[in-house]
């Protein structure tokens, strides 16, 4: 499957991409006729294509640009794998399914162009949607029916993704109800943003961020029965309602710099924290004038941290960070005797049961839901030190773990790791008692985090008290993934999936009406950034985000001489940013995200990544396409050419117009020998 980066919070199609661009906003009545002529064309060309194969000719109608992608992201919505049909169906076997997917696709078309109108015409969006929707209300009728697939493997009915739930794979019956709902929720949603007033969503934010938490810890994986999932509430109001994020990463795996990527929306060699601690780690080292709190801040947000901040922070008590209304932090990290700094004091809590501290943090974010009812929107940052070392699970829930079949995947405890890096290669392999204790600590890290999953409970009983459940983003993750023994390693900061991959949840019907699984890659550097475009249209300048700046890379180069996985890590990062300087413009951000993914997510052999540097370095050589002097990057930054003596006849890389002897290639192929000689 093709492994593509996407924004964290991207759960519903392009509904960010509207929130965050500057369109020309749709307000003439030509303007709605555009759009719904163009989408009517391309649902009836789907249609057709359907009945009579993809060779059937279609007529096109462009729709307005202000519309951006409206047009086009509703009729993938509306005919999903079949946009446009790979063959025609048997009209005979599959009538009523086919029947039901043109009447989706008419519905959607007719509910886009209807709604634009009358928004154009003056109405509310309620009563805009109140008469647009008339036709996908007919939608229960019109599919009461079953997901099939004919011999020419044309699935019908088919939608986009954000509705898979309601539709299902063949053989299952359509809900269609279901589909009713979620189409309108996100048709109004998305039509609205290039309507003649838009406005921000807007909506609460609740993060609620683990600490050390294994990505598959949350579902049955380690259930102790096989029945219940670890964490029974997060699966039922977060999972089985929201979208969950199958390959969710961290740039670097270890607290305080994943921390500060993600409240910066930075790399670590970007925010300068690469470590938990000393003269380029933990709290000292963190910028914090431009982060997700500070920008929320100013966009109107009521702001609040319950929890772990960065690590380091104790000596600058009673320091509050800037952008944080509400200031509840650890000044040292503990499950018992800690102290928490509170708006500028200091309370002490002992080692009676009520101390526990995930509890105690519990009860204060509650209270500042409840305290927000009827106020500005409000970001609570919710970070308990659930389950991290030494894992002290709350009293009641001590033993309920007791049991559970140590984890034994085929990696754990490798015999052979004659294939693996040397760092790999001098870890001693595991003995009983080793072994013993390490399945100990995992059944504690397990039960910690029942009181995380209660606190979750907690949380969401809360908005529902003031009425702010549906419009409330939740987002459930963790700092870092954790180790329990695959590879010969444990815990944390390996170049492997067990460190870097984290769950990643999230919860909002307005842009995931229904749950599902998402399989695009995400980044926790993606999480600031979306949600402060969500919440209000924030240009990159007030982000601290200046085009070509963002991603500034410092690489100490100590690290080049260091040995073990961490360094490892950080040394693979540094041959990727030599490779990538060798064409100095800057990349854009998927870009740099789909490299670091291949770079950092190795696969569980180890060692690929390197080669795959060093053929990156060749590819960055030859990125100007031929004849091309300059540019603009989508930041509309320009790019001078790199040479100002004027060009020969030829292809610029390997042979070009402009290097006739190709010496652009054979320069990216030495720096690749370069990389390889590393």
């Amino acid at each position: 499957m093709d492994q593509r980066r996407v924004g964290s919070f991207l759960v519903a199609g392009s509904v960010l991409l509207f929130a965050g661009q500057a369109l020309a906003q749709c307000t003439t009545s030509k303007d709605a006729s555009l759009v719904q002529q163009s989408a009517r064309n391309a649902v009836a060309c789907n249609y057709r294509r359907l009945r009579s194969g993809p060779t059937a000719t279609c007529r096109t109608v462009l729709p307005p640009p202000c519309a951006g992608s409206l047009v086009s992201d509703a009729v993938a919505l509306a005919y999903g794998a079949n946009n446009p049909p790979a063959a025609a169906v048997d009209r005979t076997a599959l009538r009523t399914q086919l029947s039901c997917q043109h009447a989706v696709g008419s519905a959607v078309a007719t509910f886009v162009g209807t709604k634009l109108r009358y928004l154009v015409r003056g109405l509310s969006s309620a009563d805009a949607e109140a008469k647009a929707r008339r036709a996908l209300d007919r939608l229960p009728r019109s599919c009461t029916t079953t997901v099939l697939q004919d011999a020419s493997g044309v699935i019908l009915p088919d939608v986009g993704k954000q509705c898979d739930a309601a539709v299902g794979a063949p053989g299952t019956a359509v809900d269609a109800a279901s589909l009713d709902g979620a189409l309108v929720t996100l048709l109004e949603t998305w039509v609205d943003r290039v309507g003649p007033h838009p406005a921000p969503l807007r909506p609460n934010i609740v993060f609620i961020l683990t600490d050390d938490q294994r990505f598959d810890t949350v579902g049955l994986t380690h259930s102790i029965d096989g029945v219940t999932p670890v964490m029974p509430t997060v699966v039922s109001e977060l999972v089985q309602k929201g979208v969950t994020f199958q390959n969710s990463y961290v740039t670097t795996d270890l607290c305080a710099p994943s921390r500060s990527s993600l409240l910066a929306a930075k790399y670590s060699h970007t925010t300068g924290v690469h470590d938990n601690g000393g003269t380029d780690g933990g709290f000292a080292a963190f910028d914090d004038s431009s982060t997700l709190p500070v920008w929320l801040k100013a966009a109107g947000y009521h702001t609040g941290i319950y929890g772990k901040y960065i690590n380091g922070y104790g000596p600058a008590s009673p320091y509050q960070a800037p952008g944080w209304d509400e200031w509840h932090v650890f000044k040292q990290v503990n499950y018992f005797n800690y102290t928490l700094v509170e708006n500028g004091v200091e309370n002490a809590f002992g080692s009676a049961d009520a101390d526990y501290s995930t509890d105690v943090l519990r009860d204060k974010a509650v209270q500042f839901i409840h305290d927000a009812a009827g106020g500005a929107p409000f970001f609570l940052y919710f970070a308990p030190k659930a389950p991290h070392a030494p894992a002290t699970p709350a009293p009641r829930h001590a033993g309920s773990f007791n049991g559970i079949p140590p984890w034994r995947p085929p990696n754990y405890n490798e015999a052979d790791v004659s294939d693996k890096p040397a760092w790999v290669q001098a870890i001693a392999s595991w003995g009983p008692t080793k072994q013993t204790n390490n399945d100990t600590f995992d059944q504690h890290q397990l039960e910690t985090l029942q009181a995380v999953d209660e606190a979750v409970a907690a949380l969401i009983q809360a908005l529902r008290d003031i009425g702010q459940d549906g419009n409330t983003m939740i987002v459930f993750a963790s700092d870092n993934g954790y180790s329990w023994g695959s590879h010969r390693w444990e815990p944390k900061q390996c170049p492997y999936e067990e460190c870097m991959r984290v769950p990643l949840v999230v919860r909002y019907a307005p842009l995931a009406p229904l749950p599902r699984t998402e399989t695009g890659v995400g980044l926790n550097i993606d999480h600031g950034e979306t949600i402060a475009e969500l919440a209000h249209r924030l240009p990159r300048r007030a982000l601290g985000l200046h085009p070509g700046r963002r991603d500034r890379r410092r690489v100490d180069p100590d690290l080049r001489r260091g040995t073990g996985p961490a360094v490892e890590v950080q040394r693979v990062r540094h041959q990727r940013e030599r490779a990538l300087r060798r064409d100095r413009r800057p990349l854009r951000a998927a870009e740099r995200g789909d490299r670091l993914g291949e770079c950092e997510r190795r696969d569980e052999h180890g060692g690929a990544a390197p080669r795959a540097e060093a053929r990156l370095a060749v590819a960055v050589a030859c990125r100007v396409a031929p004849g091309v002097s300059g540019g603009r990057d989508p930041d509309g930054r320009v790019h001078r050419p790199r040479r100002r003596r004027p060009r020969a006849a030829g292809r610029t890389c390997g042979g070009g117009r402009g290097d006739p002897a190709g010496h652009g290639l054979r320069r990216g192929r030495a720096h690749a020998d370069r990389l390889r000689r590393r």
